[in-house]
């Protein structure tokens, strides 16, 4: 399969790189040598200089046998424009990321398909949904959502009350009382580790559970105490991404949330907008404004202005005055490493989240959705049972898997549930495995996923 990414920043970038796993034939565009220079570096690849929009070069790029384009230039009018001119050139789908929301509006005068876009992505819509679901679910730092929401994957940090420390995976069941969940995921000391029976839960884990969403409570004891209730919700931050958290949680009507935005007249705008909210003109970083604003107080903190180095000052100054929860936007790739070496809970990269939807969105052959995990060196795989694949009807304790892969979660006809060693795969089946980067390959050459 030919696609054309339009656009070699982190998501362009982050796209090649997965794509180019699954053997696809990928033509990367950008009008910055710098970063034409880095994907040549790192990726194998073919790169084009230009711009995104020149007949010349999305020809040179082979648009005429495209099977897909994606433009995620940093410009939404030249995304739109690449996708119409791809339309035009007979590309089937075309996937822009777009920033400002009226573009895909009911009431907008054109509609995606007349502006020949298949999928449009919404970055700030993205990161905010996120940002929602780690205030909802303060134990977990990561969450994604699978078969429409009915399996969970959540990210959890094994804590001094769980009481399954020291124990084996395999010795949890009786413990638990019943299988609803599935650890798939452990990282430890700098190693990611696909989970067998024999593995010890260690305090300090960093670990992936595949969950239906009915079984969180039993997956919060399982990392050490229960659900916690969050009500008092501190943003920091009026942009597009502050106004629709606070929006969202404004919805759900359980929740108390206070705004700090420094410019004066955005800060008077957005309280006419949000009537929910209390929207406080001031500077985030002011020790004295947040005591007086009541900080102690606050149940989760939320830091997502513009300034990166400005989000991580205030949530770690939040976080050493004992605010249990705190979320930060970070845009710059290069610091999620450090994010929680030094001291904070979650951070969310929007770049990061608008790749793995454009991923998920993608249909490689049986493959329907892909994400890559926040903090851990694994990746999930959703995809479906191909026909005539000589490994289905057989039980999971009998499937070979590649070392390296663990299966989470499965959907027949519909059903989703954790599976055990004597679940059945059927042609057709929905499976999410668990796997590490160095392990796809194999695994798609197992159930001949091309």
């Amino acid at each position: 399969m030919r696609i054309i990414i339009l656009g070699a920043g982190e998501v362009g970038f982050h796209l090649a790189k997965n794509l180019t796993q699954a053997e696809h034939d990928i033509v990367v565009v950008d009008n910055d040598p710098k970063k034409i220079a880095k994907v040549n570096d790192t990726l194998d690849v073919l790169s084009i200089p230009g711009d995104a929009t020149s007949p010349i070069v999305l020809e040179q790029a082979g648009i005429r046998s495209a099977d897909i384009l994606i433009a995620v230039t940093s410009i939404d009018e030249v995304n739109l424009m690449a996708c119409l001119m791809a339309r035009k050139y007979g590309v089937k789908t075309n996937i822009a990321r777009l920033r400002r929301s009226e573009y895909s509006s009911p009431d907008f005068i054109l509609s995606p398909q007349e502006m020949g876009v298949d999928l449009i992505i919404h970055p700030e819509l993205q990161a905010a949904e996120e940002i929602v679901d780690m205030i909802r679910y303060p134990q977990a730092f990561d969450m994604h959502r699978f078969e429409d929401g009915k399996i969970l994957l959540v990210g959890l940090y094994i804590g001094d009350e769980s009481p399954v420390i020291g124990k084996k995976l395999s010795e949890i069941v009786p413990a638990i009382g019943r299988l609803s969940f599935r650890a798939v995921a452990i990282y430890r000391q700098g190693r990611t580790i696909i989970p067998s029976g024999k593995d010890l839960v260690m305090k300090g884990d960093k670990m992936y559970v595949a969950a239906l969403e009915e079984h969180l409570d039993e997956v919060f004891m399982f990392a050490g105490g229960g659900r916690k209730e969050v009500r008092n919700v501190m943003i920091l931050g009026g942009g597009k991404i502050g106004r629709l958290v606070a929006a969202k949680l404004e919805m759900m009507k359980n929740f108390n949330i206070k705004l700090i935005e420094s410019n004066k007249e955005k800060s008077q705008i957005i309280a006419e907008q949000l009537k929910g909210t209390m929207v406080v003109q001031g500077d985030g970083t002011d020790l004295d404004l947040l005591a007086q604003e009541g900080i102690i107080d606050m149940d989760a903190f939320v830091a997502v202005t513009d300034d990166d180095e400005n989000n991580i000052v205030s949530s770690l100054v939040v976080r050493h005055m004992k605010v249990p929860r705190t979320i930060t936007l970070v845009r710059k790739s290069e610091y999620m490493p450090i994010v929680k070496t030094i001291g904070l809970d979650v951070a969310v990269n929007k770049r990061l989240i608008t790749s793995n939807a454009i991923l998920k969105f993608l249909k490689r052959g049986p493959i329907l959705s892909f994400a890559t995990l926040r903090g851990i060196d694994a990746d999930t795989i959703e995809f479906e049972i191909p026909h005539r694949c000589k490994w289905a009807d057989m039980q999971l304790r009998d499937i070979k898997f590649p070392q390296g892969c663990l299966v989470g979660a499965v959907s027949h006809n519909g059903n989703v549930s954790v599976p055990v060693g004597d679940t059945i795969l059927f042609e057709g089946d929905h499976v999410v495995i668990f796997v590490v980067p160095e392990a796809v390959k194999e695994l798609e050459k197992m159930f001949s996923i091309k």
